[in-house]
């Protein structure tokens, strides 16, 4: 095992894990703001497609239903473009870049990246392709933490870490989850080379001043999510439902995962530039979020789109009975996931946690409704909460990660315990890290790299 930092050089990580904290929340901030502006030139409303509840729009309704696909190609359309010619490691979701600076090319990343994946994604989220946020702060802490770590000329080792600090930055600053962050972090990089405790804690403190930053920006320090209290599991007969619930979580995990991946595979072979195969799945994607919300009859369902955080709280707020209730949850999930699949599988620059968090939470609900319909003892949102902790745990392999993040999203402690144990056996039924999860360059071990080479030492 590598020596641990001596006391200089971790009081050095902690100043800048601080100052990285600072730096990424504004971008956290300008990321909101930029996709709300292209939601509102395109027509569609801000509320939908998101990061934050909008009180004045309780209904969650989009305006212009209609012209999501057109939107939707047109946005994927422009940033494909743009990144083809200015920055093409930004397309996608932005985590495997961040995998590849920190595992193959000494924490790397150009300076360009930053503005390059805050535009590019604004437009994809924005005009209605479904995604999310978490991918591109990661790779926009990354750069940032490896610009910092180049402009204190700092060596290899130094950039990893500076990497590290820079992804947790920005997780913990986007999500306000002080301890998330780091956690996140150090389980996504570092995952199987043996240097987690040694990047854990000023990645924790990097994650916290994120989340302090961008908590005084909005003018809010609570949980961006936040739900009505949800009482714990009672009995037996609840944590066995909760297993339960698990094992069919397992195989939505699975599912998230091979979608991806076969999309990605089907859109390569699109004859031309592959920015018109990224136009073709916003197109797709948007085609289906109208989908959605004309066979369900109800205009909220065209959330689909964006990242879903009005539709992600219709489900958190329940009201589905009966196995009806089930199959128009298992319906949002299946719209959610394929949606996903097709805006960022054919190069979308998007994130794929917070499509996961619609995903989880509408087959959990379903999950949960229907072992309560064979006498089980657990609620909707019980269920719904745990799923949200579930998928991403299975299909991002980071098990604890997503657990501690679901939390400090809603601000439900009492789940805790449930949550990271149904994180953990849907991590281990999904393939743990027997199969590839969506983070295709997340090895347990690179070959060629020395442990030695990662972590701190003084």
């Amino acid at each position: 095992m590598p020596r641990p930092p001596s006391l200089r050089h971790a009081a050095r990580d902690a100043l800048l894990a601080l100052l990285l904290g600072a730096l990424l929340a504004p971008f956290a901030h300008l990321l909101d703001l930029a996709i709300a502006a292209v939601a509102a030139l395109a027509g569609l409303l801000p509320t939908a497609l998101s990061s934050h509840p909008n009180p004045t729009n309780p209904a969650n309704t989009i305006p212009l239903p209609w012209a999501l696909p057109l939107t939707a190609a047109c946005g994927a359309l422009l940033s494909a473009f743009a990144l083809a010619r200015l920055a093409p490691e930004c397309a996608g979701a932005g985590t495997d870049s961040a995998l590849a600076a920190f595992h193959q090319h000494q924490g790397r990343l150009r300076r360009r990246v930053p503005f390059a994946k805050l535009c590019a994604s604004a437009l994809v989220v924005g005009s209605g392709g479904s995604g999310g946020r978490q991918g591109p702060i990661v790779q926009i802490g990354g750069a940032v933490g490896a610009w910092l770590a180049e402009a204190l000329h700092l060596d290899a080792e130094r950039r990893r870490a500076l990497l590290v600090f820079g992804v947790a930055a920005g997780v913990g600053a986007a999500f306000r989850a002080p301890l998330g962050g780091g956690v996140f972090a150090a389980e996504f990089l570092c995952r199987g080379l043996g240097v987690v405790p040694h990047y854990l804690l000023p990645a924790c403190l990097a994650s916290a001043s994120g989340a302090l930053v961008a908590g005084a920006m909005a003018g809010s320090l609570g949980p961006v999510l936040p739900m009505p209290e949800v009482g714990p599991l009672a009995g037996p007969e609840a944590w066995l439902s909760a297993l339960l619930l698990a094992l069919f979580l397992a195989p939505w995990a699975r599912g998230y995962v091979a979608a991806v991946q076969w999309v990605n595979r089907v859109s390569r072979r699109v004859p031309g530039p592959r920015p018109w195969a990224t136009a073709l799945g916003g197109l797709a994607a948007g085609t289906v979020a109208l989908l959605a919300g004309v066979l369900a009859g109800d205009g909220r369902w065209f959330g689909v789109a964006g990242q879903s955080v009005g539709l992600l709280q219709q489900v958190l707020a329940g009201g589905f009975a009966g196995w009806g209730g089930v199959g128009l949850l298992v319906g949002v999930a299946l719209a959610k996931l394929l949606a996903t699949a097709l805006t960022i599988g054919t190069g979308g620059s998007a994130g794929l946690f917070a499509p996961s968090l619609l995903l989880g939470a509408a087959a959990g609900g379903a999950g949960a409704l229907a072992v309560g319909l064979w006498g089980g003892e657990l609620s909707v949102a019980q269920g719904s909460l745990l799923g949200m902790a579930g998928v991403f745990a299975g299909a991002g392999r980071v098990p604890l990660a997503t657990a501690v993040l679901v939390v400090e999203l809603t601000g439900l402690r009492t789940l805790a315990l449930p949550c990271l144990v149904v994180a953990l056996v849907v991590y281990w039924g999904a393939g743990g890290g027997r199969r590839p999860g969506l983070f295709v360059h997340q090895p347990e071990r690179l070959a060629g790299l020395s442990v030695a080479d990662l972590p701190v030492r003084g």
